[in-house]
């Protein structure tokens, strides 16, 4: 992960995010990756507004 400069962040443990914990992750990892890099290439493409905090709750 390192290698795309993808570096883990810190999270506050609130009830939302334990009970976040809790539910299954489905995607593998090079799905979640390209999913991540054609929603910035969209994002980039229509010079799209994004608030930051939306990354932090994926």
């Amino acid at each position: 992960m390192a290698k795309i400069a993808v570096a883990p962040a810190p999270t506050v443990l609130t009830p939302f995010v334990v009970k976040q914990m809790g539910i299954p992750f489905s995607f593998d990892l090079e799905e979640l990756i390209d999913t991540h890099v054609r929603f910035n290439n969209i994002v980039a493409r229509y010079e799209l507004p994004v608030f930051s905090g939306v990354f932090s709750l994926s």
